[in-house]
């Protein structure tokens, strides 16, 4: 197995470079690298901008939380807290829509109920296969065109 692979690999036509590790087409090639060619790195990138802005924010706000802490009122409510307080939903709106919710399951219980008080009727029997009633072929022939059915004749 090996002498044949490299039986093919002597005999190849392509040239040796671009045998192994050579441009093959699409977008590799063995040129050296030029350094100069790399832009530098610096930490201008969309990421070091906002790893910078984040920590900047979170410094001011543990400062201002800082500052809040120290010369707060013992009744008053923190700023974070009344932020989210004020934009949740108020708790009379919760419960309207927990009523509305626990309402519909009892309308939705209550029809299961009276369905599993029906009577048996007659039972239905279950499709199991729905394709076999297609009248098509599952391979794509057309009925009567792979025999010669023009000698048939019918009963009546």
């Amino acid at each position: 197995m090996y002498r044949s692979a490299l039986r093919r690999l002597a005999t190849s036509s392509r040239p040796a470079a671009l045998r192994r590790g050579g441009d093959h087409g699409h977008g590799h090639s063995a040129a050296p690298i030029n350094p100069a060619e790399y832009t530098s790195s610096d930490y201008t990138s969309p990421f070091w901008r906002n790893v910078f802005l984040g920590s900047v924010g979170a410094f001011v706000l543990w400062n201002a939380n800082e500052y809040y802490v120290a010369t707060k009122d013992p009744e008053a409510i923190h700023p974070i807290t009344a932020y989210i307080s004020y934009h949740m939903t108020e708790e009379k709106e919760w419960k309207k829509i927990n009523y509305t919710a626990i309402k519909e399951i009892e309308a939705g219980a209550a029809d299961t109920l009276m369905l599993q008080e029906l009577p048996a009727g007659r039972k239905v029997a279950r499709v199991v296969a729905p394709m076999l009633l297609e009248r098509g072929s599952p391979f794509g022939i057309s009925a009567g065109t792979q025999a010669d059915i023009s000698d048939v004749v019918l009963k009546r």
